[in-house]
């Protein structure tokens, strides 16, 4: 600063004459002074402002009043910004989705109801977008799956419980695709207001009343399993040691007998014999189910997961539901997950017997 002050006279002074000693001492000791005068003067309008900046801030700070929040919950938000404003206070908003009845009114506030603060303050409050869809879509040519799955990715996002379900289903002839969805009820378009069930005509196929009973005396019961895959039909396995010269672990034998004409509706019943000789490390059982009856068959598959964590399918078919038998002969401590129509229905874990 001094340079700068000295650059100053400089460009104002006359030219310079030469000085004595004594009288550039004089002048040098003039400088200085008022160098210092000229900083303090400086630093003291700095503080000078400072303070009154200070001061200023604290009277605006302690001069504003207090006030009390109010219940903003369940109020539109024009009616909860009016009563913010009345209070001196201001809304900081953002929005969510609840259920389709709530939509355009107040959630929650940031600062409770009732609370005391000073006026001025910034109250955050959400305010509902209703739910996730507001009306029924159109499903009819899809099958079910594929509902269910459009479904979950659809409210999978979203912080409240579904507000469309699917409820159970009724099954029709039709010439359409077995599973296909031929109407609904309610019907596309109409307006969701709280948790709907959404109920789906689906397609049993043409009418088919008999089936021939395939052959199964004489499998191993997993050939067995394998070859039911194949057929929506109902069956149940039961186990008994063997006697004279039947084979263990074979299905030996079966009502209604193959070959026989039979309805759809008819349970096949087949008995096996008890498996032997297998690694010490492994257990035999029979997995027990009862599914809840169906108008059209839907999937079912029986998973194994691994000691290593690996997931393995050993068994799927389709089936009207009902009481189903699986056995099963896998390693101890093996995990066996029943998955219905796309969900988990039932997990066990394999135990030594």
């Amino acid at each position: 600063m001094k340079k700068i002050i000295e650059k100053i006279f400089k460009k104002r002074s006359k030219p310079q004459v030469e000085l004595t000693p004594a009288e550039a001492k004089i002048r040098e000791k003039i400088e200085d002074e008022f160098y210092l005068k000229t900083v303090w003067a400086v630093l003291g309008t700095a503080f000078f402002i400072l303070f009154l900046y200070i001061i200023v801030f604290f009277i605006n700070v302690e001069g504003k009043e207090d006030t009390k929040v109010p219940n903003l919950v369940g109020l539109s938000l024009s009616e909860s910004v009016i009563k913010l404003q009345e209070r001196a206070l201001y809304p900081k908003l953002s929005r969510k989705n609840s259920s389709p009845k709530e939509k355009g009114l107040i959630m929650s506030q940031g600062i409770s109801a009732g609370s005391v603060v000073k006026a001025g303050r910034i109250v955050p409050i959400t305010v509902s977008l209703g739910g996730v869809i507001d009306s029924v879509g159109s499903y009819e040519g899809q099958t079910i799956e594929a509902v269910q799955a459009e479904l979950h990715k659809l409210f999978a996002g979203s912080t409240t419980e579904p507000i469309l379900v699917i409820g159970e289903s009724v099954g029709i002839l039709s010439d359409e695709p077995i599973g296909t969805i031929i109407s609904q009820d309610p019907p596309p378009g109409s307006v969701i207001s709280d948790v709907t069930e959404i109920v789906f005509h689906v397609s049993r196929g043409k009418e088919r009343s008999t089936y021939v009973v395939p052959t199964m005396i004489g499998l191993n019961f997993k050939d067995g399993l394998a070859k039911i895959s194949q057929w929506s039909v109902r069956y149940q396995f039961s186990v008994r040691d063997k006697r004279g010269n039947e084979k263990p672990g074979m299905i030996i034998s079966q009502v209604p007998s193959s070959g026989t004409t039979t309805p759809w509706s008819t349970v096949v019943d087949m008995v096996m014999t008890t498996p032997e000789d297998y690694p010490s490390e492994f257990a035999f059982g029979v997995l027990e189910i009862v599914v809840p009856s169906y108008p059209i068959s839907i999937p079912m598959t029986l998973e194994r997961i691994t000691l290593d964590g690996i997931t393995e399918v050993i068994f799927t078919k389709r089936t009207f539901g009902g009481a189903l038998t699986i056995p099963y002969l896998e390693e101890v401590g093996t995990t066996l997950s029943v998955t219905i129509n796309g969900e988990v229905f039932k997990t066990v874990t394999v135990r030594q017997n």
